[in-house]
């Protein structure tokens, strides 16, 4: 049982325990009882030790709210931080191919490939996965058809070329990829 229906039981159990006061309060003549003798000391005053409870209450709910909204924040940051933190090799990676790149192209082309496996083992090694499309089945879920192309040669519905990658984040779609589909006109 968390804070807030804890804090709600004790409102129910606060108004019975009143309810059940007043009644007998009700029940005896002002006269002959007076409400000193049960230990209250007035009516108005039982109300207010209520009323000054439920203001505790609230104020405490609306701290818990304000501190979850703040954990919130900062386990988003810490998420973001961590992720920055494992792609900083690649940014030193190039870092160090634009410092000694002089005019070798074979060696910049070396280099960049070099950091295109880095970063991309860095993202798989995060839950990032790439999906197949060439040769596949389209799926309208994990492909965007940019274009039809009507080849007689290929099967129906198959994708003949990708454009833009799409890619698998922890098995959730986070971007399709865009391709063109072999359509078979009937």
């Amino acid at each position: 049982m968390n804070d807030a229906e804890k804090n709600s039981r004790e409102i129910e159990i606060m108004s019975e325990e009143n309810s059940e006061v007043n009644g007998k309060i009700d029940n005896v003549p002002e006269s002959d009882v007076a409400p000193e003798q049960f230990g209250f000391q007035s009516e108005h005053s039982s109300e207010n030790r209520y009323r000054e409870r439920l203001m505790r209450l609230q104020a405490e709910f609306a701290n818990y709210k304000k501190r979850v909204a703040n954990e919130r924040v900062e386990l988003s940051d810490l998420f973001r931080s961590q992720i920055i933190a494992k792609l900083l090799p690649v940014l030193d990676d190039f870092d160090r191919l634009i410092e000694h790149s002089d005019g070798d192209t074979q060696g910049v082309s070396n280099g960049i490939k070099l950091i295109h496996q880095n970063l991309k083992f860095t993202l798989e090694a995060q839950g990032l996965s790439q999906i197949k499309s060439v040769g596949e089945q389209f799926d309208p879920n994990y492909h965007e058809a940019l274009l039809v192309e009507n080849d007689e040669t290929k099967p129906d519905g198959v994708v003949v070329e990708e454009w833009r990658k799409g890619y698998l984040f922890k098995e959730k779609l986070l971007r399709p990829a865009q391709v063109k589909v072999n359509k078979i006109k009937s």
